[in-house]
């Protein structure tokens, strides 16, 4: 099933939400914002094209080192 993540803007909308949520009988859970940094790289990391070679080379050159 999916899932729908929303950010409220303070702690009052916060509490506001969760206690709606509650009564609907709606499940929830409280993520961190390192926890939503997380999922997104881990977002990233699955579209990576992991197909591709890149020089050894290549990399330092993109870090700016010889």
């Amino acid at each position: 099933m999916q899932s729908l993540l929303i950010t409220p803007k303070d702690g009052a909308e916060l509490e506001l939400l969760s206690a709606l949520l509650a009564r609907l009988n709606i499940a929830t859970t409280i993520i961190e914002e390192d926890d939503k940094e997380d999922i997104g790289l881990g977002i990233l990391l699955q579209e990576a094209n992991r197909n591709e070679q890149v020089s050894r080379e290549s990399i330092f050159k993109a870090l700016g080192r010889s």
